[in-house]
């Protein structure tokens, strides 16, 4: 492979025959190297290819005080969860490499960080969040730290985030985590998080919070709208709620929730409701 950029002697930014953009890593990798030159390949230790351009400069710059085996396991992660769960922008090698040696070094300190989207990843990001968990074993094994699950909703954020296109993510879970405090503080209860009810309530507001961000298209007025008028005559505690969480939203989001989306909100706080 033809390098490009001599980073340290144990960093090189190359080319391979395809005319892919890589960074090569190994101990001495560079020494007595030129650009323009050719790399043993015998003395590379991790290579990491990388399609998306300016990728291998940043990733490059990263690693420069990174050790190896934080690369190696977090590019074991990184093809774990290719198989797993399909595409994955590459920033993702900048995200989670710099995240879990940040994390390590908070756990040395005895600093562990619980999570408070733990919960609603597990649920409504079931795949990242079985990731995280198979990361934390990978962790464990190969550098022998043991983190708590939190963590794992941690690097499970980063592989959706990684995937989800022009999604916040974070901006999105905050969203829900707002609607679930409004749904408590209204009717004054707490709500079975292990439930079936919460689950199908927390994928609800996951596809309703992309409407809000203009991510998704806004739903009609006419898509079951007149159920809502009978709603609240039948349901008028779960209406009434509907028309607090409209009414936060418009607030605080300047959206303004079609009687269509108050529908679907009654029938899901009914079965919240249902179950106490």
């Amino acid at each position: 492979m033809k390098i490009r950029k001599i980073v340290n002697n144990n960093i090189v930014i190359a080319e391979n025959v395809m005319g892919q953009e890589c960074v090569l890593t190994g101990k001495g990798i560079a020494f007595g190297k030129r650009v323009g030159g050719t790399i043993d390949s015998l003395k590379v230790e991790k290579t990491f290819l990388l399609k998306q351009k300016g990728i291998a400069e940043k990733l490059s710059n990263l690693i420069l005080d990174i050790p190896m085996n934080y690369l190696k396991v977090s590019d074991e992660i990184i093809n774990k969860a290719r198989k797993e769960i399909g595409t994955i922008r590459e920033e993702i090698y900048l995200t989670l490499i710099d995240h879990i040696s940040f994390a390590i070094e908070r756990f040395e300190n005895g600093i562990i960080l619980a999570s408070s989207l733990k919960t609603e990843m597990q649920l409504l990001y079931p795949k990242e969040y079985k990731i995280g968990l198979q990361s934390l074993d990978i962790i464990d094994k190969r550098l022998g730290i043991k983190f708590p699950n939190d963590e794992a909703a941690y690097i499970a954020f980063h592989f959706v985030n990684a995937g989800s296109g022009n999604i916040n993510v974070l901006e999105n879970l905050g969203f829900v985590q707002e609607i679930i405090k409004v749904i408590k503080s209204h009717f004054k209860i707490e709500i079975e998080t292990e439930s079936l009810e919460y689950s199908r309530l927390l994928t609800h507001l996951k596809y309703f919070s992309y409407r809000v961000f203009n991510v998704d298209e806004k739903m009609k007025n006419d898509v079951n709208a007149y159920m809502y008028e009978k709603f609240k005559v039948d349901l008028p505690q779960e209406s009434k709620c509907a028309e607090v969480i409209a009414e936060y939203i418009k607030e605080n989001y300047d959206y303004d929730v079609k009687d269509a989306e108050k529908e679907y909100l009654v029938i899901h706080l009914h079965r919240i409701l249902s179950r106490l």
